[in-house]
């Protein structure tokens, strides 16, 4: 019985020099069948056997890989950190348990206090006082570092 074989063009082929970069991603979504984890997975692998060719180790490999790599992570989180700190400090400046009541000094402190006191100008000017304050500090260092990030470390 003879065997028949017929050619399927189920996958078509890829340039042999994509136009995009350095890693053709959509060759390798189509040998991975779309698979994130199996991409990041094989990346990861081409990236280890690279450096172990180029024989780059130490120092060089931190500088050089690996924190240009997790710069733009590490902007992300710590914008995300530096806001989650602020909002705690500004709520733990004023601590009620039971008959216990502790208060700090500082802007919490005085937007609660007005608050309480039914003073409403005075919370106004406490916000606007920390809206200033979260605006500048986003435009002065975390807009400069994240557009570093995008514009020298991104892929």
């Amino acid at each position: 019985m003879p065997l028949h074989l017929e050619r399927v063009d189920w996958m078509p082929s890829p340039p042999l020099a994509p136009d995009d970069g350095p890693i053709d991603t959509d060759h390798l979504q189509r040998m991975t069948l779309g698979d994130a984890s199996l991409e990041r997975e094989v990346l990861a692998m081409f990236s280890g056997q690279a450096m172990r060719l180029m024989r780059v180790h130490g120092r060089l490999r931190w500088t050089r890989f690996i924190l240009p790599a997790i710069f733009p992570a590490y902007v992300t989180g710590g914008i995300t950190a530096a806001g989650g700190a602020w909002n705690a400090s500004i709520v733990a400046e004023v601590v009620s348990y039971g008959h216990h009541h502790l208060t700090a000094y500082g802007l919490g402190a005085y937007i609660a206090q007005a608050a309480r006191t039914g003073d409403f100008p005075e919370v106004l000017i406490g916000v606007a006082v920390m809206s200033v304050y979260v605006v500048g500090l986003n435009r002065l260092v975390w807009r400069r570092l994240y557009r570093l990030a995008e514009t020298r470390y991104s892929l």
